[in-house]
């Protein structure tokens, strides 16, 4: 739900707790797909080994049926990218549509401005740089958005009086709406909800705990850099790993 929503924009509902099928949800199949977007999703995240290692044709014709039918979700949910993509543009490009900014697929799309006096090269990313991204977040978004979630009940747990102080800034925010979820609007609380106590206490989780261990970066050219009053050199494409975990923890 949470990659759906603020990566794509799209709004997934909770499955249907009284169905015999716990991925059963109130979502009607789209023209031109055999798998609705939250099963296609939903079945890739769970299955997302089979595409990883297995090649393309042992996927579609291999004796699996888990592997076919992950093949199948991988399709429909390349389809679906595709759809999004293009309305994204769309509805970026028409000033008159109204067009949400608070998900990463608007902000993928965005092209800068290239008009007179500027570079007439082309400032956006292509499709496919959007689907190769959108891709990556899906997959490495899914358990790194599960354990930030995991440890911040956690940590609200171990520190009730923090938890008291967030739920009276979540009954502000939500007031008469606080039970009744179809009343909340991303567009409209997520702004309020950055600038409260939640948000210092998510940021504060992601600090103690870290999403990812390190950050691989390269140069493509030596580097002159001072590093404690002393002139270091970086030469041309060296590997460089960041470890954050020490940078969010060593003073």
């Amino acid at each position: 739900g949470v990659i759906a929503r603020a990566g794509l924009g799209q709004k997934m509902d909770w499955p249907d707790a009284s169905a015999q099928n716990t991925d059963a949800r109130n979502e009607e199949l789209a023209n031109g797909h055999k798998m609705t977007f939250t099963a296609s999703l939903t079945y890739l995240l769970r299955n997302v080994l089979y595409v990883i290692i297995l090649p393309k044709w042992l996927q579609k014709r291999g004796p699996f049926a888990a592997a076919r039918k992950a093949h199948q979700s991988y399709l429909e949910w390349g389809q679906y990218m595709e759809e999004m993509i293009a309305a994204k543009r769309s509805a970026v490009q028409d000033e008159k549509r109204e067009c949400t900014t608070t998900d990463l697929l608007s902000q993928l799309v965005k092209e800068e401005d290239t008009g007179p006096g500027k570079s007439q090269h082309r400032a956006g990313l292509t499709d496919s740089e959007i689907m190769g991204n959108l891709f990556v977040m899906t997959i490495a978004g899914h358990e790194t958005t599960a354990s930030s979630i995991h440890f911040s009940l956690a940590f609200l747990a171990l520190n009730p009086e923090v938890q008291k102080a967030v739920q009276l800034e979540l009954d502000e925010v939500f007031k008469e709406r606080r039970d009744d979820t179809s009343r909340w609007d991303y567009e409209r609380d997520l702004p309020r909800l950055m600038n409260s106590r939640l948000a210092a206490v998510l940021n504060e989780e992601l600090r103690l705990i870290a999403p990812v261990i390190n950050i691989p970066k390269f140069t493509l050219a030596a580097q002159q850099l001072v590093v404690e009053g002393r002139e270091v050199t970086v030469p041309a494409k060296p590997i460089i790993r960041l470890c954050v975990p020490s940078v969010h923890h060593n003073p």
